[in-house]
């Protein structure tokens, strides 16, 4: 907090005409200001929404700006009206004056944008949620005195609300009155359903209910490798042993190679909540996509420690696209800078299509390539879906269908199961394995389809990510593709 208003004093004490602040928490908004005004030597002017007359009390205020000296100039939810050309047209005339009167125009409100027009004049900051030790005393003052619960560890788990959002969530704790045991985990379990309830209120953002875990996933033994050693990642020992928070992989390969699976099983595996981010909506919404964006970093960061997850991330980002390359530069300057813990998780099928920003290092922790499971891969895949249909793997031989399912996804074996199973249900029957190996004979996996694209995409990935098999897997990606007669 103490570096956003060392910002915030520089910016209006300097020539700034403009400054959007973007926040739902307006009593922060106020006394922050306020706070820094003094410190500057600026008196602080206000304008509201709800007077009467709104739209021509407005207007004589952008004639007025610039008229006294050193004024910070506080327009509260004033965004509806900032439309008007006229008005865009005011604030430019306004600008000069501003600057010459070292004044400053501030415009408060929950979607503080900078119209296109303003935009060179313009700062746009989004006020920090609390810190810890504001929560901390919030809490103190919510738990009843005598209460079995510690205020800090209330404030841990409200990491990531606004002021308001912990108060009523500690408020709805204080009303179930434990005075046991239990009344540590209620007051922190009000906290997290006040979390959820945030998730739910940013349409971008989809709350998963997680029911795998790593044994769901077959093969991939590197990246599971490297997702056991940071099991720990984000714990208060992993700061002081010198360990910075982990920022995020991207899963590149093969479609159906479980890359998705992996990014829900990682999830569960380091015991976070998995939130999915769908870069669609942040277009289809009431709400511009850049605001849209930033509510939904805000309630990840209110979840946090949690998963961010973005499946086939260069459909919502393609390359040279301009309509998302503002949206794309957001993202990646909110991963960059975020300090919350927040590990985002990014899919992508095709490199062809991915915005080369994304690739930089430094972007993720690490890039990994997901291909087609080799052999033992196969086998370990296969032996979980037959599981997941209360099938004894041992009862088959799933050595000799690994053997003959050769360059299948993930996707495909599992869907040779389920044919599989068809036909024995169809005919009156248990499973045999000769339906097994006839389902497999008569699937045409997308290798065969897209051979040349698949090899394409293993040449690319050969030097610029880490493989997320084996290093068995490694001489079948790159040493030659094996073909079994079918």
């Amino acid at each position: 907090m103490q570096a956003f208003t060392e910002r915030l004093a520089a910016i209006l004490g300097s020539p700034t005409p403009f400054l959007f602040l973007d926040t739902f928490e307006e009593e922060r908004a106020a006394s922050v200001l306020r706070q820094v005004a003094g410190s500057v030597q600026r008196t602080v002017a206000e304008w509201h929404a709800d007077v009467g007359g709104a739209e021509r009390e407005l207007d004589q205020a952008f004639a007025g700006l610039g008229a006294e000296r050193r004024v910070l100039h506080v327009f509260w939810d004033a965004h509806p009206y900032l439309d008007a050309p006229r008005r865009v047209r005011a604030l430019r005339s306004a600008a000069g004056r501003l600057m010459a009167s070292e004044s400053v125009a501030v415009f408060v409100s929950p979607r503080a944008s900078a119209p296109a027009d303003l935009a060179r004049d313009a700062v746009t900051l989004a006020l920090p949620l609390p810190p810890r030790a504001e929560l901390e005393a919030i809490a103190r003052r919510a738990v009843p005195a005598g209460a079995p619960v510690d205020p800090a560890r209330l404030a841990t788990a409200a990491v990531g609300l606004t002021a308001r959002e912990a108060l009523r969530a500690f408020r709805q704790a204080a009303a179930i009155r434990a005075t046991d045991d239990r009344a540590q985990a209620a007051w922190e379990a009000a906290v997290v359903a006040e979390k959820k309830r945030l998730v739910a209120t940013a349409s971008a953002l989809e709350f998963f209910e997680i029911s795998s875990d790593l044994d769901d996933v077959g093969g991939l033994d590197e990246l599971k490798r490297w997702v056991h050693e940071r099991r720990l990642a984000f714990s208060d020992d992993a700061r002081r042993f010198g360990l910075p928070l982990p920022r995020g992989l991207l899963l590149l390969g093969v479609q159906g190679c479980g890359k998705s699976l992996a990014a829900k099983s990682l999830a569960a595996f380091w015991g976070l909540p998995l939130l999915r981010l769908d870069v669609g909506a942040l277009f289809n919404g009431d709400v511009p996509p850049e605001p849209a964006l930033r509510a939904a970093t805000q309630a990840a960061e209110a979840m946090s420690p949690c998963v961010l997850w973005v499946d086939e991330i260069e459909k919502g980002f393609p390359a040279g696209d301009s309509d998302t390359a503002r949206l794309l530069g957001s993202l990646l300057t909110w991963l960059q800078e975020k300090q919350h813990p927040v590990f985002f998780v990014a899919t992508a099928n095709s490199v062809d299509t991915l915005p080369p920003e994304l690739l930089r290092r430094g972007r993720f922790d690490e890039l990994f390539f997901v291909d087609l499971p080799d052999a033992e891969g196969r086998r370990q895949v296969l032996n979980i879906h037959l599981e997941r249909r209360r099938r004894d793997p041992a009862a088959f031989d799933t050595a000799e269908l690994a053997r003959i399912t050769a360059n299948f996804s993930g996707a495909e074996l599992e869907q040779l199961v389920v044919a599989a199973l068809y036909t024995a249900f169809g005919a009156g029957r248990e499973l045999t394995q000769s339906d097994l190996v006839d389902a497999a004979r008569a699937l045409v996996p997308l290798f065969t389809l897209r051979e040349v694209e698949i090899k394409a995409l293993r040449t690319w990935a050969r030097d610029r990510a880490r493989p997320a098999g084996t290093d068995r897997s490694l001489l079948d990606l790159f040493g030659g593709n094996q073909t079994t007669p079918r």
